[in-house]
């Protein structure tokens, strides 16, 4: 473990930016391009102001000490306590050593972490939200056996989290054939489905098969919004953000929710739970330290046409499930391998050197990294631009400033 010793001296590692917000009784520190942070009391804020590029630990011990009038050992003990934690982290830097570089959020060689598969594009209804324009089976969908070769060739690389859906999948009398072929060869499988054809035999059969989710749709609380959506007479049971593309592009000015909308329900939850995120202690004396989530990472970018890959019930291959536009399909299972498509395709390899640094409207933004520009598919349908803002922006900026804050407690 790199340590740091009595006559070390460190300062705070290039971008990395000690933050106060009024009325919050700790500091944030945080390095936008690791992306690392910590929340800090102000003993370990006083630390941090001490490592001036000449104080050694030895140092700042003595300076704390002497104004605190603490004995010299445990001020020493806490202060390299503090300063051993942030240098981990790559908060602080010694002085003479190289500076850690930015880890990348996601290496292509691992393959995909999720792949959308659509079963058919048939379905027995006609949401107004629906991404896919759903309703009349394709004349060309993959068959069973076609499905079965790709399944065998992608877990000879990969082991993506497997998302099925349609159409309505259930219309495919051989679906659980398909999942279960999937089960066997020890993939994840995530289905959605809108729900209205399920029954109690169904239930048993998935339970059987070791289905790992079930997705179903509910689009609002009372039968007569849900319904408005889905058609008279559904009601079912799931939440998910709407994109403007397919039908829902015709319907967007009735069924888009604005950032506005989403940061008052998110701003309703969290006065009502106060149990959104928890943070435990605060770093400084006899404290340790307390980090982001782990769900909060460093992001370059959506995912898209790496970390997410979506295939069509006809076998195209696009870069996400939203982006089943011609422009950017980046080829067919049938007639090139996945393999071939998903490391050859210049759609895909152009979409992945797409960065957060590149867009002009995330420049500047504290947050860039964490939501790595937010989603390229929101950003065209709602500017026409894939380098455009992603209409949520706002809302991410609430909920990540909430997040490091740690309001949510």
């Amino acid at each position: 473990m790199n340590e740091v010793l009595s006559n070390d001296v460190v300062v705070p590692s290039s971008g990395t930016r000690c933050l106060k917000k009024n009325g919050v009784e700790y500091f944030l520190l945080l390095n936008e391009t690791l992306f690392s942070c910590s929340r800090i009391n102000r003993s370990a804020a006083e630390i941090i102001s001490l490592c001036n590029g000449v104080n050694t630990l030895e140092d700042i011990s003595k300076i704390l000490s002497e104004k605190y009038k603490v004995e010299l050992e445990r001020v020493k003990k806490d202060v390299k306590q503090t300063l051993d934690t942030l240098l981990s982290l790559g908060l602080l830097v010694k002085v003479g050593e190289e500076e850690r570089s930015p880890r990348e959020d996601f290496s292509i060689s691992r393959g995909p972490g999720e792949i959308w598969l659509f079963v058919t594009n048939r379905c027995n209804l006609r949401c107004t939200t629906c991404f896919k324009n759903a309703g009349v089976e394709k004349s060309n969908e993959l068959s069973y056996d076609e499905i079965r070769k790709f399944i065998d060739e992608i877990i000879t690389v990969f082991r993506p989290r497997m998302i099925i859906s349609g159409g309505e999948p259930l219309l495919r009398r051989d679906l659980n054939k398909i999942l279960s072929y999937l089960k066997d060869k020890g993939l994840y499988v995530h289905l959605t489905t809108n729900g209205t054809l399920i029954d109690k035999n169904i239930v048993e059969e998935w339970r059987s098969i070791g289905i790992d989710f079930v997705q179903i749709s509910l689009d609002g609380s009372k039968p007569e919004i849900n319904d408005a959506i889905r058609g008279n007479g559904v009601f079912s049971a799931r939440a998910a953000r709407f994109a403007p593309v397919g039908r829902g592009s015709v319907n967007k000015d009735q069924l888009s929710p604005r950032a506005e909308d989403y940061i008052q329900l998110i701003s309703n939850l969290i006065n009502e739970r106060k149990t959104m995120l928890r943070f435990k202690n605060l770093i400084g004396f006899e404290s340790k330290l307390d980090r982001v989530p782990g769900n909060l990472t460093r992001k370059l970018n959506c995912g898209l046409g790496t970390v997410t890959i979506s295939i069509d019930s006809d076998g195209s291959v696009y870069p996400c499930h939203w982006l089943h536009l011609t422009e950017y399909r980046a080829g067919n299972i049938r007639t090139n391998s996945f393999r071939e498509i998903y490391f050859g395709s210049e759609i895909l390899k152009n979409l992945r050197r797409l960065r957060v640094d590149q867009l002009e409207c995330c420049l500047g933004c504290p947050w860039r990294y964490l939501c790595g520009g937010g989603c390229r598919a929101l950003a065209l349908f709602s500017t026409g631009l894939l380098t455009g803002a992603d209409p949520y922006c706002k809302f991410y900026k609430f909920y990540f400033e909430h997040a490091l804050w740690g309001n949510w407690v």
